[in-house]
């Protein structure tokens, strides 16, 4: 009977969505947060967003696009994270192919790459010198790297058991699902796992996966490091395992407290979101297509290759690559494999006009901890190889 309860939650889903504190759901399910205040090119945008956990927003319908839009004051333009080579080839900054477009009929998508969108909500674009009045990030609060059934914050996915089961039945049915029941690692993972669970019920406390061992120390069963607690009630008279408070009207909700291991709750699984799925940034070679800008983020070693190499292709190609370091380091790049055919390479230390930039670069040293890369090749039989390393400043 259990599991037959268990399965229908399975494909049972919440009725909104959770956004952490400065983004907005906008009702499509996914979490907005215009940034304006200071003018910005598009390689700055994108490590804001970046800086915040969060990516340059997409925009994939006429809703969401005037909801964006909209909030923006009169004649103020922002960026998006999308490139584009024409009208109706659009894409993500990871390489997705968009459908939804608005573009002026007088914009020239040919002379510049990157997407705005305007107070009317009307697309233009810009170059690398461009400056817009700010950005839109969108923080995923998606399913992708989640096992079935499960939900994203994070690193991590949550699934709530709505049967009301003992702590070791709990662990078994999470057991199933792919994880066990939950560990929380941050705040803002507590808030969501809270809001999760409130949205499907009212029962005043979820079983957590956690042993309490002191007034604010936890062992967590799945062996996670404890790195963020809010137990709040500890008492090894009433129980050796833990809970969270949905609507108990003694503790404060999402809080944490000492609970008999025995006692009949529902509860919430947890499992770590596939890494695989969470990385979008681009590594290696180029695609022979080249119809996005790639990002290396926070990198302090690698490759960067033409498409194919080391073969000599010929190539109609406009390729852009921004590599960024952490904080606090240069990049230092080298190239001992350049054959380049009726175009060139450009290796530069900023998108800016103040930019140093050298061509065709055997060697090339970037103290703003940041190299963008443009190749063009007008069809000429071409290779190249730029290999970089971080060091401190």
């Amino acid at each position: 009977m259990q599991s037959s309860i268990l399965l229908v939650f399975l494909v049972a889903s919440a009725s909104a969505t959770f956004c952490p504190d400065g983004y907005k759901d906008f009702g499509d399910g996914e979490c907005y947060g215009v940034r304006l205040g200071n003018k910005i090119d598009r390689a700055s945008a994108y490590q804001k967003c970046q800086a915040e956990g969060s990516e340059l927003a997409t925009i994939e319908n006429a809703f969401t696009n005037i909801a964006i839009s909209s909030s923006l004051p009169i004649f103020d333009f922002i960026w998006l994270g999308i490139t584009c080579t024409g009208l109706n080839n659009c894409y993500s900054d990871s390489g997705e192919s968009l459908s939804y477009n608005n573009f002026y009929l007088t914009t020239n998508v040919s002379a510049a790459p990157f997407v705005y969108v305007d107070n009317l909500g009307m697309w233009g674009v810009g170059d690398y010198e461009t400056l817009a009045d700010g950005y839109v990030c969108r923080y995923r609060t998606s399913n992708v790297g989640c096992q079935r059934g499960y939900s994203g914050i994070e690193d991590r996915c949550y699934m709530p058991i709505l049967s009301q089961l003992n702590a070791t039945t709990a662990d078994e049915a999470c057991k199933k699902s792919g994880g066990r029941l939950a560990s929380i690692k941050s705040e803002r993972q507590n808030a969501f796992v809270h809001w999760l669970i409130h949205q499907q019920t009212n029962n005043s406390m979820a079983h957590l996966g956690f042993r309490p061992t002191s007034p604010i120390n936890v062992n967590w069963t799945d062996n996670s490091v404890q790195t963020y607690s809010n137990l709040v009630y500890y008492d090894p008279g009433v129980g050796q395992c833990g809970a969270m408070s949905i609507t108990n009207p003694i503790f404060l909700a999402g809080t944490w407290q000492s609970v008999d291991c025995s006692e009949d709750l529902v509860s919430i699984c947890g499992a770590d979101r596939s890494p695989a799925q969470v990385a979008t940034a681009f590594t290696g070679a180029l695609p022979a297509t080249c119809l996005a800008t790639y990002f290396i983020n926070n990198s302090t070693s690698g490759r960067v290759t033409s498409p194919e190499y080391p073969m000599n292709v010929n190539l109609i190609n406009r390729c852009h690559v921004v590599v960024s370091a952490p904080a606090g380091y240069k990049l230092v790049a080298t190239s001992n494999d350049t054959n380049i055919k009726d175009g060139f390479l450009n290796v530069c230390d900023r998108y800016s006009p103040a930019a140093q930039c050298k061509r065709n670069p055997t060697s090339f040293t970037s103290n703003t901890g940041l190299i963008y890369i443009e190749f063009i090749s007008k069809g000429g039989s071409s290779k190249w190889s730029l290999n970089y390393t971080a060091s401190p400043l």
